[in-house]
């Protein structure tokens, strides 16, 4: 696992992540360029300058005001948690841009990048990086159970859209709590999200909907599985372990 670095709040004309100087078994962090501003909306380009594609980033901000960083946010993005979709995480030197708010009168400040690549090496904020990785552990344990119970609901002809959507509603509410934690990063549980929004959809039968639903998250299922740093599967390595 990589060394995890942390930085102190940083003017963007003079922020710039350094990326060398870093020794075997480490990674460079994001490299993030000065931000730029489009009328009240400011942001930054970060570029991938490891040799493994990225699958999970964040970036905190905040305006600068007269008394300080205000208005703090961290926006993030992690490929592994989007769905049974097998997307294809930031290229080794490629760049994104990333939009981050409205600044303050000084404009805005940023720190504190966290960057996963795909090869489970990590860099950044450590309490952000466990964060990614309790919420993949989250999603990984959800899965099994909710897929069984959908499974059921696709093969009994009375099933209920209102007991259903009543169901993971309460489990969407005990999931989202347990994201809670002192990296200052909000999650939401994705996996009784989707279950209730493709419910809010009544064109189809709740049946086709569940069967629907049981494909997606086995294939979602399979690709937390494969992602790295290796994800604690009963009885196995540790989360967090590549």
């Amino acid at each position: 696992m990589g060394s995890a670095m942390r930085f102190k709040w940083m003017s963007v004309s003079a922020i710039m992540v350094a990326t060398a100087g870093f020794s075997l078994g480490q990674a460079p962090v994001l490299a993030v360029s000065s931000a730029v501003t489009a009328g009240l909306r400011w942001g930054v380009t970060v570029t991938n300058t490891y040799s493994a594609p990225v699958t999970a980033f964040a970036i905190e901000a905040g305006r600068k005001g007269d008394y300080g960083v205000i208005g703090h946010r961290i926006l993030w993005r992690d490929l592994v948690l989007s769905g049974a979709k097998l997307e294809i995480g930031l290229p080794p030197g490629a760049s994104t841009f990333v939009t981050l708010g409205a600044g303050g009168p000084g404009g805005i400040a940023v720190r504190n990048t966290a960057v996963i690549y795909a090869d489970g090496t990590t860099a950044g904020d450590p309490a952000i990086i466990a964060h990614f990785l309790h919420a993949r552990q989250q999603f990984l344990a959800e899965l099994p159970p909710t897929i069984a119970l959908l499974r059921a609901a696709s093969n009994d002809p009375g099933a209920s859209r209102a007991s259903l959507a009543g169901e993971f509603e309460k489990r969407q509410s005990a999931g989202a709590a347990a994201l809670v934690d002192s990296s200052g990063m909000h999650s939401s549980d994705g996996v009784s999200l989707s279950v209730l929004a493709t419910l809010k959809d009544t064109s189809q039968s709740v049946q086709s909907e569940a069967y629907g639903l049981v494909q997606n998250f086995t294939a979602w299922q399979a690709k937390l599985e494969a992602s790295l740093p290796k994800l604690k599967v009963a009885g196995t390595a540790a989360a967090g372990t590549p």
